[in-house]
């Protein structure tokens, strides 16, 4: 698939919160007995929060024009 490597960066930070994504929405999606609210740290919740913001940071200067 061909993308604009501008974005190879969003699509970095999306592989991390992809691992989050599945597991935290489903309790059963962990192999028991984890169950997410044990599993994920406040550390993780920071760093996908970090990572979205990444993205949106991205998104929004190159749909602004200021990446040109």
């Amino acid at each position: 698939m061909e993308f604009d490597q501008k974005f190879q960066e969003a699509f970095d930070c999306g592989r991390i919160l992809d691992r989050y994504y599945i597991p935290t929405r489903y309790h059963d999606a962990l192999a028991p007995p984890a169950v997410p609210f044990e599993t994920y740290t406040r550390e993780d919740a920071r760093e996908a929060v970090n990572k979205a913001r990444e993205i949106i940071a991205l998104v929004r200067q190159e749909f602004t024009g200021a990446g040109e």
